[in-house]
């Protein structure tokens, strides 16, 4: 798909400063690849590389596979060469990470450093052929199993009330919907409807519900 030269010391360089000031960040890793350019970005960190390639692309890395690649000893002399393969980052050899592979013309949808409150709601504030695109296919798939394995977390929890899985689906959906459109949830609070009070002469209070 892809493959690209940098200098070895620049990247073990950039990757150890990673290491040093990104410690506990739980957001993605992006990999954006030009022809002359490799810029890592990850937990608002964002460092640029000299590079010679025949493509240009983003490869989004998991926090989990970013805190995997930081502590890998990479050699510091002569130009060393990367590559992406698939759904893979090639690093060092035959030794790679999964990834998810953008163009550079397709919008980013996610930022690096988003939560999975926003991944859940990709499926709400975007159509299914605009999510293909953008090449989030399996990460929207990731989130509905997640999302399927939480409700039925909840509701073995919750069975000694009554309460079944589909009750909680039903819940969950209402609260993306509201969230996706800019409310912090849906509204569960009761409300009594509305009534008349009507004070007769003897100022006997009566009250009566809309007509």
């Amino acid at each position: 798909m892809g493959r690209w030269t940098v200098d070895a010391r620049e990247l073990a360089d950039a990757l150890r400063t990673m290491k040093k000031l990104a410690k506990g960040s739980t957001g993605d890793g992006g990999w954006t690849f030009a022809p002359d350019e490799l810029r890592i970005s990850w937990a608002g960190l964002s460092l640029g590389l000299a590079a010679r390639g025949d493509d240009a692309l983003t490869a989004r890395l998991s926090a989990s596979a970013m805190r995997t690649l930081v502590k890998v000893p990479l050699p510091r002399t002569g130009d060393h060469p990367l590559r992406v393969e698939g759904d893979r980052l090639y690093v060092d050899g035959s030794f790679s990470l999964p990834c998810v592979v953008q163009p550079r013309d397709v919008p980013q949808l996610l930022p690096m450093d988003h939560r999975p409150l926003d991944v859940a709601l990709l499926t709400y504030r975007h159509d299914a052929a605009t999510l293909t695109a953008a090449g989030l296919d399996r990460v929207v798939a990731d989130a509905r199993e997640d999302r399927a394995r939480s409700v039925r977390a909840a509701a073995e929890a919750l069975a000694w009330l009554g309460v079944e899985a589909s009750h909680v689906d039903r819940w969950v959906e209402a609260h993306l919907t509201a969230v996706a459109a800019g409310a912090p949830s849906f509204d569960v609070t009761p409300t009594a409807p509305p009534k008349t009070i009507v004070i007769d002469r003897d100022g006997q209070v009566d009250l009566f519900p809309p007509t």
